[in-house]
């Protein structure tokens, strides 16, 4: 332990006094020397001495870590490899690379690769990336990228002006302009050219498809809250959330022509078809948990389910209200061991406590737009 405590007191001692030297060198952004190989320590043991800071290397080998003005086809350090102003080619460190600019290079580090300028054509590390510009970023954490990105990758999320795909495991952001974004989580954009995959999905404007639990379109999204009578859930009240092309559907309602009372709360995904002259038509399919008699928990029904595929007309009066009506194909899974109350039936079939039950129904309503 004593060993390990003094070593690390030396590398501290050490970086510090490296520290203070780059700080007060003054260098220009052209090196001062070009060499075709460097081998060091930890800088400033090497064979570059305390000149690394004006120096670049074409290739560089640093047992430790070092720095130095750039490096143009390889630098490897089993810790970390500092270029103050160009990176070039491939580096690769246990815990990290930094550049003051990356042209094109590929940055490989156990914990996080940084590129403060530039474009970084590859960075992969197991922590987090951060780029100016840069084509691949691979990060068990999170990516950045201030201006644009071609790919994103983390395990948590990713950050970039405009991006061509993010797929982050939590969250990713395009302030900008985004093509693809595939999240466990949250995606968020300014504008959406592709596909928006994700738990939440949010964007000002949306050329694309969001496919997700809640998607929030701010320009030319839907909203929408509907009201309407059917024989399965005699009123039920839906809202509505998404783009015309895919939207997802929170609804409840109750039937109260029957003995027991039923209700039931579910959702749905649909899509909208325009006509012509406000006339369209949308197909939804509905999945509802049924409860009977106020009994959110029967011991007697393990499984009361009612599912709806519905093929509706609608006509659009203005901006903010539409009439709707159509056939509904209605299919009931119950479980248990009380009979099913159900009057409605066209087919049925029992196997031990499950049955099943179908009929074509048909719902109408009124539709009003928040937009």
């Amino acid at each position: 332990m004593r060993k390990i405590i003094t070593l690390m007191v030396c590398l501290f001692t050490l970086f510090t006094v490296v520290a203070t030297n780059i700080a007060t060198a003054e260098t220009d952004s052209e090196p001062s020397t070009v060499r075709a190989f460097q081998l060091g320590f930890l800088t400033p043991l090497g064979s570059n001495g305390w000149d690394s800071y004006s120096i670049a290397n074409k290739v560089s080998i640093n047992m430790l870590g070092g720095y130095s003005h750039g490096n143009y086809y390889l630098e490897l350090g089993s810790l970390f490899n500092v270029n103050l102003y160009l990176t070039k080619g491939v580096s690769a460190a246990g815990l990290f690379n930094w550049s003051g600019k990356s042209e094109n290079a590929i940055s490989l580090a156990g914990l996080f690769n940084v590129a403060l300028d530039g474009n970084a054509l590859v960075q992969s590390a197991g922590m987090f990336n951060i780029a100016k510009d840069s084509t691949v970023q691979l990060g068990g954490i999170v990516n950045a990228a201030t201006d644009s990105a071609g790919i994103q990758l983390a395990g948590v999320g990713n950050y970039a002006k405009d991006a061509t795909f993010q797929g982050g495991g939590v969250v990713n952001i395009a302030m900008g302009t985004a093509g693809t974004q595939i999240s466990g989580v949250v995606n968020v954009a300014k504008e959406v050219n592709g596909l928006q995959l994700g738990l939440v999905n949010y964007a000002e404007d949306m050329n694309g498809l969001p496919i997700g639990l809640i998607s929030f379109v701010k320009n030319g999204g839907k909203r929408e809250f509907e009201i309407g009578f059917s024989e399965a859930l005699n009123t039920f009240v839906s809202f509505k959330t998404g783009v015309n092309k895919f939207y997802t559907i929170f609804s409840g309602g109750m039937n109260y022509l029957n003995t027991p009372r039923t209700h039931g709360f579910g959702m749905g995904v649909g899509t909208h078809i325009d006509w012509f002259d406000g006339f369209g038509s949308q197909f939804e399919l509905m999945c509802y948990q049924i409860y009977e008699d106020k009994k959110w928990n029967d011991e007697d029904v393990t499984m009361n389910m009612l599912t709806q595929f519905k093929f509706r007309v609608s006509k659009q009066f203005n901006d903010y209200f539409k009439v709707f009506a159509g056939p509904v194909f209605n299919l009931t899974v119950r479980r248990g061991d009380r009979d099913d109350l159900s009057t409605w039936s066209m087919w049925k079939k029992d196997s031990g406590k499950t049955s099943l039950k179908s009929w074509i129904g048909v719902e109408a309503g009124v539709g009003v737009s928040l937009n």
